[in-house]
């Protein structure tokens, strides 16, 4: 059964557009002609232009597709092989379901949009464009264990858009100067006593007994590479431990690891 179909529309002036749909071609052609003549901006802005320009073009089926992947696929290689994009034809974007704008198209957008700034809102417009609480889509329907490690999954390494970036020195400094002073969100607070313990204890390597049985496996001749394996932590963690350059803390108090046998 077919899907869809690939038509080209050509004009007198000799250029081409090629285009899918999965109606039939007549009907295509109609809606074509009525975006034409629409004072909204619909479709493909070059090609309805030139329709206003040069009048209806003459509309030729390529060739047709039994699925939506085959459909896209046949668009980007018809685009490709009569070279139909602008300003040799009349397509803005190089075809498919995620087709690209050409680089005259993004020139033009960059242009027209140059020296626009976005209109200032209130605290309370922004939340109401976030769409946060009850107007949030997915509110009441959080995300599963599983999907929230697909999404982190699909984030890391070469995955992400940043990866292999690094921000220019202007970049850090104008960070930088963001959060200083009355500019920084935690500006004239305090952490409370509670808040400190929590943020020391999250630092913390090692407890008390962790300590004694690191200097233990130490002094049998263990080495730090093996003792630093079982811990989950780098050799140079447990030299700091065995060394007395880490102090340790636990329930009981604080200890100092002496390297020197008694």
């Amino acid at each position: 059964m077919v899907y869809g179909r690939i038509y080209k529309a050509e004009f007198p002036n000799g250029k081409l557009y090629v285009g899918l749909t999965t109606m039939r071609l007549k009907i295509r052609v109609d809606c074509h002609m009525g975006s034409s003549r629409s004072q909204k901006h619909r479709g493909c802005v070059a090609f309805n232009n030139a329709i206003r320009k040069h009048g209806k073009p003459v509309f030729t089926e390529l060739c047709t597709a039994d699925s939506k992947e085959e459909l896209d696929a046949a668009e980007v290689h018809w685009i490709a092989k009569l070279g139909t994009m602008v300003p040799a034809g009349y397509n803005i974007k190089e075809g498919g379901g995620n087709g690209k704008h050409s680089g005259e198209t993004k020139r033009k957008m960059s242009k027209t949009r140059a020296g626009m700034k976005m209109p200032p809102r209130t605290p309370e417009q922004c939340l109401n464009y976030r769409r946060l609480g009850e107007q949030n889509a997915n509110f009441g329907n959080p995300r599963s264990a599983e999907t929230r490690q697909k999404i982190g999954d699909a984030q890391r390494g070469n995955k992400n858009h940043r990866f292999g970036a690094k921000w220019d020195e202007e970049h850090l400094v104008m960070f930088s100067e963001r959060q200083l002073g009355e500019k920084n969100h935690f500006h004239g607070q305090k952490h409370t006593a509670s808040a400190k313990d929590k943020m020391s204890a999250k630092k913390r390597k090692f407890s008390k007994e962790d300590v004694i049985e690191i200097l233990r496996r130490s002094g049998e001749g263990e080495t730090q590479k093996s003792i630093a394996k079982s811990y989950s932590v780098s050799p140079t963690t447990i030299s700091r431990a065995i060394n007395g350059k880490r102090r340790c803390y636990s329930n009981q108090g604080a200890i100092m690891p002496n390297p020197s046998p008694q």
